[in-house]
């Protein structure tokens, strides 16, 4: 979610057929038209946090993007106050802390391993324990360039003097963290710290299928972990169903690129489906 990536951060007519490499249901950019819009809108799937060596966005996008008036995000970045507001939203209530999540010897095992990685424990005391979880990620994982698409869409807009628009509020993005009960997310924590190597691994396949465009398999992916499948109604589908018709009004006002972590939009549930079924033609647009 954008929440733990902010605290780490502090021609197309497409008439023709779609080439025989970008198969059904894949796709990270797709076009959004009919159903009374005037003009076409585009959805584009994101990863939060992406290895520099990893990020690539088409001129396919680019283009697309610069025919957009707004762009719509999970939430509104450009707010100044929102790193703060995340940094108050993202604290456990009074009297938990992290280490009182975990035994005494257990916890101790956890700041020794950490600490190889420039930061410790006692820096997120306060924090639920996803916030520590992604930054272990982050630095054992996906090195020193780390790069973002929403900062970097951000960047784009702020050139073309877009408005930025966010489908929700801080805490309605909380809500959903929280859903994911604190002992399963120390549970996460320590198989990240104490298994690196399969930590690294399953981010790597993640990041595979991402830049295959298999959105589809994004989803699969996160509905095998067993941590966040219980959960995926509020993290996913819950928030789909509220975006919809704030994406549908956005929409009708004018063209506007859509950007949002690319799990969102896969599934019977996800934002291709639901504007399918509301009578829009969602096709997707060769990225690659």
């Amino acid at each position: 979610m954008w929440l733990c990536a902010l605290l780490i951060f502090s021609q197309l007519g497409l008439k023709n057929p779609l080439p025989e490499k970008l198969k059904p249901n894949t796709g990270l950019l797709w076009k959004v038209q009919g159903a009374g819009l005037s003009q076409p809108s585009f959805l584009f799937g994101t990863i939060h946090m992406i290895p520099a060596r990893d990020f690539f966005f088409s001129r396919a996008a680019d283009s697309v993007f610069r025919l957009c008036r707004t762009l719509v995000m999970e939430m509104d970045i450009s707010d100044p106050t929102l790193q703060m507001k995340v940094l108050k939203a993202m604290q456990m209530d009074s009297g938990i802390t992290l280490s009182s999540l975990f035994r005494r010897g257990q916890y101790k095992k956890l700041q020794k391993r950490v600490g190889k990685f420039g930061f410790t424990m006692e820096m997120f005391e306060k924090f639920m324990p996803i916030v520590v979880q992604q930054n272990f990620i982050l630095r054992h994982t996906m090195g020193s360039e780390v790069k973002s698409y929403e900062l970097h869409l951000l960047g784009l807009a702020r050139q073309m003097e877009m408005e930025v628009v966010g489908l929700e509020e801080v805490q309605e993005q909380v809500k959903a963290l929280r859903s994911i009960p604190l002992p399963e997310q120390a549970e996460m924590l320590k198989k990240s710290i104490l298994r690196p190597a399969t930590a690294r691994r399953e981010l790597f396949k993640f990041i595979r299928y991402y830049r295959e465009g298999e959105i589809e398999k994004l989803l699969k992916f996160s509905n095998s972990k067993k941590s966040l499948r219980n959960s995926l109604e509020s993290l996913l589908y819950e928030r789909n169903r509220r975006w919809i018709p704030r994406l549908k009004g956005l929409m009708t006002k004018n063209s506007v690129f859509v950007a949002v972590g690319a799990a969102h939009l896969a599934g019977p549930q996800g934002l291709i489906a639901l504007l399918r079924q509301d009578g829009y033609t969602v096709e997707a647009i060769p990225s690659f």
